[in-house]
């Protein structure tokens, strides 16, 4: 568990915070996460993710095993 920990602050963590504070994405923005050639993708959705609201299906993907 421990190393799945690490891989995630360093691809995911790290770098969606280092954009958060760069200013990247406002509040109530929906980030979208997927993976691309190079990692991981970040994908900013402006408004679509204040509470109560339901997220527009095609934005949910369906997960994938790999391997």
């Amino acid at each position: 568990a421990r190393p799945l920990r690490r891989a995630l602050q360093r691809h995911l963590e790290s770098p969606l915070s280092v954009r958060l504070l760069r200013g990247d994405f406002d509040r109530g923005d929906l980030v979208v996460v997927d993976a691309g050639q190079e990692g991981l993708v970040f994908e900013r959705k402006p408004g679509l993710g204040k509470l109560g609201e339901q997220i527009p299906q095609e934005l949910v993907a369906e997960p994938e095993l790999v391997g």
